[in-house]
């Protein structure tokens, strides 16, 4: 039998032995929803749900025999070691998912960041070439290639003025 299949199958057996899944949900705290998708077979049980169950379980809800389907830490003083080897190796699945998390997290914020450079650094160069287009900008003088550029500008910024969006210059 697979493993998760196995963790799936314990779950619902030991929310079964406990009055079905609201039964669970309503002591526990977890979400009917997902304890709901757990028993229907759409969902397997993840690390927060194990970790549930077993600390609000920890004399009823065997957390080595749903991990390896053998018996030992559901209160028994056999599974003791085992016990805190599971212990530890929970937590650590979750301290790398968090950090999992907080690495999306931080990518998604440089992300974030340099879109906002490069907005800033396409109107600031629109601001230059308006500057050069007026005469306004000192030593810089209309070429046959910024005078095709200018057209361009005036295409994009009257395309910007009916769509209401910002087009991004491909390099």
């Amino acid at each position: 039998m697979e493993e998760k299949e196995r963790l799936r199958k314990y779950v619902v057996d030991f929310m079964n032995r406990k009055g079905g899944y609201a039964e669970v949900a309503k002591a526990s705290g977890i979400s009917r929803q997902l304890l709901k998708h757990v028993d229907s077979g759409r969902n397997a049980p993840g690390v927060e749900v194990l970790r549930e169950l077993f600390e609000k379980f920890p004399n009823e809800f065997d957390l080595l025999e749903a991990i390896t389907g053998k018996p030992g830490l559901g209160g028994s003083k056999e599974g003791t070691k085992e016990a805190t080897v599971y212990k530890a190796q929970l937590k650590q699945a979750e301290e790398v998912a968090a950090k999992e998390r907080q690495e999306k997290e931080k990518e998604r914020r440089e992300k974030e960041e340099a879109q906002r450079e490069l907005v800033t650094t396409q109107k600031e160069f629109i601001n230059f070439m308006r500057e050069v287009k007026l005469g306004k900008s000192e030593g810089v003088s209309r070429t046959p290639v910024l005078a095709e550029y200018f057209d361009w500008m005036e295409t994009c910024e009257r395309y910007q003025s009916l769509s209401g969006r910002m087009v991004k210059a491909s390099a």
